[in-house]
């Protein structure tokens, strides 16, 4: 028997010899327009040391085809797709497979919407339905050699076909939801062609866990088709630039990586370079070393920090190996465009005081004072450059104003489009009928005039109907050279009132000054052909194949007046207007959130004051109290002091303050209390007991040492009385446990739960108490 290291070295000869054939190598003809998956393709197979050309053009090929071992065509979709037709590209393509040939074609509309050619019939593909805009999760096959393969897809997405087996053909793929074939494997015997036919774009796969990879599936696809890869001993490359990705954030550091394979079978020491430009100019190169790494390994290759400017800009991103004696340079060097998008799913309108003419004309300074956001749609290759779209949002008490700037559409074309999605209380949820109050706002541009439509949005179904009372305009402006489109969205809580022939009258924003609501945007640009040239948020899913409404909006947070902070003491509701000496009353008072903002923290005070001077001070915290909303506000129990004159009158005042609260007019309301004749028999047969809940302020505060909570139970209660810091935390739990009816008194030393002194600052105190439930702020100063 031969020494193992004989077999194992005669089995790489004959690899090497193999691979040193032409016919080992690939072709990759991108007929796509938006060549989503030709590059995609070349890279993975570079990366698995795969030999092969790219090309937009196959005819300089079609009469050396026999040369290539596999062969990727990239048909694309619409509106971007290649059409095959009948002539010399198809009869050479034929010929290549009756020669024993290996073809892999994906095309969205390529099986069953175009006419078929005699090149499909080679795919024993059976084209049942043009399909939709609907491919989400892509399932490899069981049995098959995508066994285990899950992969996400957002690639583009319009009409994809549905496709069935003809004869022994075999599906590979299939997607998850809704259920259809979409992936189909033919073999025509041992030594005669093969073939792989996708109606998805191999572009659009998103890596996940292995298998589910992109790189898997190449290396696998040229496994299937027996095609081996080029060995040498000698042999790095580029597997994928991971950071920055096509879109990065604006002002935001970041560092850029690579992965980078030991594709050859010698361990080697090597320099990795990192090159980004600018218009041409280089304004950042760094070099990292990679040190012995083994055959067949990957390293991630960690650049020093680069940070990118703000949103418009584009850099180009070049990374490349440095190795002596590299056998297969082609793989070496990797590219990508990067360009810099603000893709966060908020955008904050500003309070405006200066609201436009809505006339279909952003003049200039009209919309200075707005929030202005890139939504050009980064996700199309043929429109990834900034500047395509930009929006504009500001809003009043009255309005929300909304410009859209379409650079990228000089003329005004029938059905372009403006679409935009409220979810007026951003619940993430439509109203069941009949009572629609939110739903999507449209212009279509129609002949010499726009449409414009409100679809109210159910739970289980869209109602269009053209809204009243919507201020809009929209056309290509002399002015700017380009489309332009205004509108003032009326803020405004309407009736529910059913639609009548001709106006919606739920059309308008069911939300104020301050709130936030659910909010989508795009544009449709009708020429040269339907195009979505943007959209917002700008990394959601495109509109293309909606039944209805987005499956997710970003946020709109609209812009709050100079006035959104306001707290107003609304009434004192106890005690009543005439009290009794030695007896004991409820002090109470109503607070009301009359801005339009949240009042996060309101502390209120209660003083009452005779001739002879202060006979009670007390102090209340109220938090997160949403504007509209009021609340009573309990003070502990008053007695009425028995040294005053009969004749005395009691003057009761609560007053509040708020942060950012500057109307200060209504935080304070004052009344005056009378005394009553109290019998002796009334007086001796008062109880002694609580007859409501209550939690003193303590005593002193702010403190330093120690300070005294006062509290009361009307009966028996399971009582729990804790401290926490500001951020919620707790902090000691200073009562757990079952109380009888009474007065009691605690102290607190200001120490945590493990005996720690705890630092200076705002600490709340909570009691609760059955169903009471009350919270005291106290002030530490060490």
């Amino acid at each position: 028997m031969l020494p193992k290291w004989i077999i194992i070295f005669s089995v790489a000869l004959a690899i090497l010899a193999h691979s040193d054939s032409s016919s080992a190598r690939f072709l990759i003809w991108d007929a796509d327009g938006n060549t989503n998956s030709g590059p995609a393709i070349r890279t993975t197979l570079y990366g698995a040391s795969y030999e092969g050309d790219y090309t937009t053009d196959i005819n300089p090929y079609l009469d050396s085809l026999s040369n290539y071992c596999a062969i990727f065509i990239c048909l694309g979709v619409y509106d971007q797709n290649y059409v095959l037709a009948p002539g010399p590209i198809v009869d050479s393509l034929s010929a290549y497979l009756n020669g024993g040939g290996k073809i892999y074609m994906e095309g969205g509309d390529t099986w069953a919407y175009d006419t078929p050619t005699a090149l499909h019939g080679y795919f024993n593909i059976n084209g049942l339905d043009d399909g939709f805009g609907d491919v989400d999760t892509i399932l490899g096959q069981p049995g098959t050699f995508t066994e285990g393969m899950i992969s996400g897809y957002s690639g583009d997405n319009h009409f994809m076909d549905r496709l069935d087996t003809l004869g022994s053909a075999y599906v590979v793929f299939a997607n998850d939801s809704p259920p259809y074939n979409n992936g189909i494997a033919y073999e025509d015997g041992p030594g005669s062609y093969k073939t792989v036919g996708t109606s998805f774009e191999f572009g659009g796969l998103e890596d996940g866990a292995p298998p589910g990879t992109k790189a898997f599936l190449a290396d696998t696809i040229m496994g299937f088709f027996g095609c081996l890869p080029a060995i040498y001993n000698l042999n790095v490359g580029v597997i994928s630039i991971t950071s920055p990705w096509s879109w990065t954030l604006p002002n935001t550091p970041l560092l850029p990586r690579a992965q980078v394979k030991n594709l050859g079978i010698d361990t080697v020491t090597f320099d990795v370079t990192c090159v980004i430009d600018s218009l041409g100019d280089t304004i950042y190169t760094d070099t990292q070393p990679v040190v012995d790494l083994p055959s067949d390994s990957m390293q991630q290759v960690n650049f020093v920090s680069w940070t990118p400017a703000g949103v418009g800009n584009c850099y180009n991103v070049t990374v490349y190996t440095q190795l002596a004696g590299d056998q297969m340079p082609a793989n070496d060097t990797l590219d990508v465009t990067a360009c810099v998008f603000d893709t966060t799913w908020d955008i904050v309108s500003e309070y405006t005081s200066n609201p436009p003419i809505i006339d279909g004309f952003m003049a200039p300074g009209e919309w200075t004072d707005a929030t202005r956001r890139d939504v050009s749609n980064i996700f199309d290759k043929t429109l990834n450059n900034p500047g395509c779209v930009y929006f504009y949002v500001k809003n009043d008490t009255d309005n929300i104003y909304i410009g859209v700037d379409a650079v990228s559409d000089s003329t005004e074309e029938d059905y372009d489009l403006i679409w935009t999605y409220f979810d007026d209380n951003n619940d993430g949820a439509w109203p069941i009928w009949p009572l629609p109050i939110e739903g999507d706002f449209s212009i279509a541009n129609k002949g010499s005039g726009d449409s414009v439509y409100f679809s109210a949005l159910n739970w289980d179904s869209c109602n269009a109907w053209p809204p009243c009372s919507l201020q809009r305009a929209d056309f290509a402006t002399i002015n700017s050279g380009h489309m332009q489109y205004e509108w003032a969205f009326p803020l405004i809580l309407v009736e529910e009132i059913p639609p009548t022939a001709d106006c919606y009258h739920f059309a308008a924003i069911q939300a104020f000054a301050c709130d936030t609501v659910g909010f989508w945007l795009a544009v449709l640009n009708q020429n040269p052909s339907p195009t979505w040239i943007g959209w917002w948020p700008t990394n959601a899913e495109s509109p293309e194949g909606w039944a209805c409404a987005p499956g997710r909006m970003g946020r709109l947070i609209l812009g709050c007046p100079p006035n959104q902070y306001d707290g107003s003491v609304v009434s004192l509701d106890a005690p009543p207007d005439t009290v009794c000496l030695d007896s004991t009353y409820d002090v109470k008072a109503t607070v009301k959130n009359v801005g339009y903002a949240t009042l996060d923290s309101i502390e209120a005070v209660c003083t009452i004051d005779t001739t002879g001077g202060n006979v009670y001070t007390e102090y209340g915290i109220i938090l997160n109290l949403g504007r509209g909303e009021d609340t009573l506000v309990p003070f502990i129990l008053w007695t009425v002091p028995s040294s005053v004159p009969s004749d005395s009158l009691f003057i009761m005042t609560v007053t509040i303050t708020a942060t950012g609260d500057t109307l200060t007019a209504n935080n304070s309301l004052s009344k005056t209390l009378y005394i009553c004749t109290v019998g002796i028999e009334e007086r001796l047969t008062r109880s002694r007991l609580p007859k409501v809940f209550r939690l003193s302020q303590n005593k002193p505060n702010p403190f330093s040492l120690s300070t005294t909570v006062t509290y009361a139970l009307p009966k028996r209660s399971a009582v729990s009385m804790k401290v926490f810091d500001v951020a919620g935390n707790e902090v000691r739990t200073l009562v757990k446990d079952l109380l009888e009816p009474g007065f009691y008194s605690l102290s607190w030393d200001g120490r945590d739960a493990r005996g720690g002194a705890t630092a200076s600052g705002v600490y709340f105190l909570r009691m609760e108490a059955g169903t009471f439930k009350y919270v005291r702020k106290m002030v530490i100063l060490n």
